[in-house]
């Protein structure tokens, strides 16, 4: 049985990874060249060098035994995780630009994988779960981060782990050592790829999941503290003298109310959800399917899932308000801003998409599995492909997916 767990999961794996390959196609054909969108001329506007240079000094540093975590003056967000990616891959492949093209292959597979979990917890079915993972990295979102060289910010894939991962926390009546040892981990490994994602990762937890959870299982409250307690020492453990650097590092590092302002940083209507171009579209269709699984849902919900409906609604809500940044000294993300440590360390509101992203396709999955409960394979994957196929034709008119091609100049 445990083998066949297994089995299943490496083949879901390795079907994200052939996904992977076809929404980043001509990427496959040679992975020394960088793929670009038709609208880059070259490359150098991309913070994919400064990556490749701290990785460069890493590696230096790392074999003379000086340094763990590297923290050069002119990078902002440095990827331990993709530091690390780099040196072991570095003992087989010598092209720098190799190498960041296979992390962003695993990372987008992995994304998609993570996302399959995590919709998998909520409706127990498989089928309707891939088609999760596969929206969740069929996206501007996670190209326009590759494009832009943000190796830190493509690493969506621990942010649905994690979610699941307090999911099953919250439910336990006993104190989970192994799990809370795994749940620290992953959040330890967030940081490690994106401290900003981590961030704000902790905010959808605190402000979406958290308040139903303690209403849900206020009997249990000991408990959950407890396992919470034990998951904070882990996290703290492994990621803790990481903290310690980077509060140092970032000390003086503050980004203000106007930089957050700029238009590019932030959503400036809800019309930017529907425009194809846009670094932040999500689509007409997809839009319908979620507002129609809303009101479904309303009325449909099976009772053991109305607390994560909820909770999945919240996470709507509250990363769709975020995203407009702090537009008036009422908005949610001036409030945050002003009063959640570490906020102000961060600019581009716009990057709580991720979290937008994920509840609109849990909250579409919900309803699509609800509403062919009982019904054959064989009519689900019929329904699956269909329903696939047209949200993919949404981005037949997106320049982040069509008229790509590989800039093969030397680096």
């Amino acid at each position: 049985m445990k083998t066949n767990k297994i089995s299943i999961n490496l083949f879901i794996i390795f079907f994200f990874l052939l996904y992977a390959i076809f929404i980043s196609y001509p990427l496959i054909n040679n992975l020394h060249s960088i793929l670009l969108p038709n609208i880059y001329s070259s490359p150098f506007f991309s913070d994919i060098f400064d990556f490749i240079n701290i990785l460069k000094e890493s590696e230096a540093l790392l074999f003379k035994n000086k340094v763990i975590f590297h923290f050069p003056p002119y990078a902002f967000d440095s990827s331990i995780t993709f530091n690390y990616f780099g040196i072991l891959l570095g003992f087989f492949i010598k092209n720098k630009i190799a190498i960041v093209n296979l992390f962003f292959l695993l990372v987008i597979a992995f994304s998609g994988y993570g996302s399959f979990l995590l919709t998998n917890y909520f409706i127990r079915d498989k089928l309707i779960s891939i088609l999760a993972g596969v929206l969740y990295i069929t996206s501007n979102n996670i190209f326009h981060h590759y494009y832009w060289g943000h190796l830190n910010l493509i690493q969506m894939q621990y942010i649905p782990i994690i979610i699941l991962l307090f999911l099953k926390l919250s439910q336990e009546s006993r104190l989970n050592l192994r799990l809370t040892a795994i749940t620290g981990f992953f959040y330890s490994l967030q940081l490690f790829s994106s401290t900003q994602y981590a961030i704000y990762l902790t905010v959808i937890l605190l402000f979406c999941f958290l308040p139903l959870i303690l209403f849900k299982n206020f009997k249990n409250i000991k408990i959950l503290c407890i396992n919470f307690i034990f998951t904070s020492l882990t996290f703290l453990i492994i990621s803790g003298y990481y903290i310690y650097k980077r509060l140092n590092y970032q000390e003086t590092i503050v980004r203000s109310l106007e930089e957050n302002l700029r238009p590019s940083f932030r959503l400036n209507s809800l019309l930017n959800l529907l425009d194809p171009n846009h670094k932040a579209f999500v689509g007409v269709i997809t839009i319908f399917y979620f507002l129609i699984s809303v009101i479904y849902l309303f009325f449909k919900i099976e009772r053991n899932n109305k607390i994560w409906f909820w909770s999945l609604i919240l996470m709507f809500i509250f990363s769709l308000l975020f995203m407009f940044g702090p537009i008036t000294n009422l908005s949610p993300y001036y409030i945050l801003y002003k009063y959640f440590p570490l906020i102000n360390k961060f600019r581009v509101p716009l990057r709580f998409f991720p979290f937008l992203l994920l509840s609109i396709i849990n909250i579409c999955t919900l309803a699509l599995s609800t509403l062919l409960k009982g019904q054959s394979a064989i009519l689900k994957i019929i329904f699956i492909l269909l329903l696939w196929l047209s949200l993919i034709m949404q981005y037949l008119s997106s320049s982040y997916f069509i008229g790509r091609y590989l800039y093969d100049g030397i680096f």
